[in-house]
């Protein structure tokens, strides 16, 4: 032990150095990045969509596709020296005693270019700079009395290379044209009907926040899955794949694909199932995409005379149409709850787990260390690409008739004429 002790001391001019380095480095973006994202300025825009909307949901994706050419950092000057961290932005549907709205929640410097792009695929909507809804419920922190709540954040069922089923697998790409209203199946009303049924003093907050995926390895996990469902890989012991629910979907065809003399004849006596050919088209379609780090949360709000633990059911439900037994889907991750009493006997764990939800919610904080308590630095984002984020964020045509969601008759003026095409 003595000889350890001294060798340390002897070589401490090596590696002392070093680890005051890394803990200078530590605290200096920390520092950096909180003085960065304190100076910004947000905006909070709500879309008021047109009575007929007649556009693919591809139209949503090409304004994602903008946001995700926004989202970069910079120099390496600004990232390093100024703590320049990538742009995010909240995509937020929210329920308000049954009355839908769409928010875009951006940094200021950024309306004007998600107006543009918002007008240039639908020139009847209306994009207006609004007051931030959840400052109504600002006195929950205070008293608890006043509001019930209930909070989920949401994981993805399955690794990220597995897409959700978007619109493209619903027929909304191909409809347009083709298909009546009254014919179309499209995934997003099942959410708006359950958030138009709620009821006095209840509220209903999904919100999506997103960055730019730069450096995530999704992409080369997508390609491994594919190369397992095709049977190319040598040293994988596994014949199939791990689908959305957890179950192995095994393969049709067995035995080594790459390699050697008799690869060809094997890959072309391949067969694939259905599901498996499905999964495949979905994870090629998606490396084509732009993607988003994303982080997906949502929250029941209620007077406790109105709270209805139904709601909380209904809340988790409402996501299910995105999932798919050979792709991928949502369940629940963190919540405001406990599953047993003994978890949390005082009831104060309970008090303090839904503060913090409810302060990351209006402070919409989810990537930066700066912006959350300690507890909380170990959230992982899941990827999403801009075709599934047009699945979950953007505006129904008439296929869905919820009462309640907001819709005007006309635009008040013409949209600019130098708008984006």
């Amino acid at each position: 032990m003595s000889e350890l002790i001294s060798f340390l001391l002897n070589t401490a001019f090596l590696w002392f150095p070093i680890i005051l380095g890394v803990i200078f480095w530590h605290f200096w973006m920390n520092w950096r990045q909180s003085l960065y994202i304190a100076k910004q300025e947000w905006s909070l825009l709500e879309i008021s969509i047109p009575r007929d909307v007649y556009k693919s949901p591809e139209a949503m994706e090409m304004v994602f596709n903008t946001l995700n050419d926004a989202s970069g950092v910079g120099t390496r000057w600004k990232k390093y020296i100024d703590g320049a961290v990538p742009h995010t932005f909240s995509l937020e549907i929210v329920s308000i005693e049954g009355s839908i709205y769409f928010f875009i929640r951006t940094q200021s410097k950024f309306k004007e270019l998600i107006k543009n792009q918002v007008y240039s695929q639908y020139p009847k909507a209306e994009v207006n700079e609004v007051d931030d809804y959840t400052r109504y419920i600002g006195d929950y922190i205070q008293k608890h009395d006043s509001w019930e709540i209930f909070g989920v954040e949401f994981e993805l069922t399955a690794n990220d290379a597995y897409p959700i089923k978007t619109y493209v697998d619903y027929g909304l790409d191909k409809a347009v044209g083709s298909l009546d209203e009254e014919q179309k199946i499209d995934p997003i009303t099942a959410t708006l009907e359950y958030l138009g049924s709620l009821r006095k003093d209840e509220q209903v907050w999904l919100q999506m926040i997103v960055r730019s995926d730069k450096w995530s390895s999704w992409r080369k996990e997508a390609l491994s899955e594919i190369n397992r469902i095709m049977g190319r890989e040598t040293k994988s012991k596994s014949k199939g794949f791990i689908g959305a629910f957890g179950d192995e979907i095994k393969f049709a065809a067995t035995g080594n694909v790459a390699g050697g003399p008799s690869a060809e004849k094997e890959v072309s006596t391949l067969k694939l199932t259905h599901g498996e050919q499905e999964a495949m088209k979905a994870i090629e379609r998606s490396l084509q995409k732009h993607a988003f780090e994303v982080g997906f949360r949502a929250m029941y709000i209620a007077r406790p005379d109105a709270f209805r633990p139904a709601n909380i059911a209904g809340l988790i439900g409402s996501v299910r149409q995105y999932g798919s037994a050979n792709l991928n889907g949502f369940k629940p991750g963190i919540k405001t709850n406990f599953d047993y009493k003994y978890q949390d006997i005082s009831g104060n764990r309970l008090k303090g787990l839904k503060n913090k939800f409810f302060n990351n919610y209006i402070n919409r904080s989810y990537f930066y260390d700066v912006e959350l308590d300690r507890a909380e630095k170990e959230k992982k984002p899941f990827v999403l690409t801009a075709e599934e984020l047009a699945t979950m964020f953007r505006f129904p045509g008439r296929v869905s008739e919820t009462v309640t969601l907001e819709r005007i008759e006309a635009t008040k003026a013409e949209p600019p004429t130098n708008l984006p095409i």
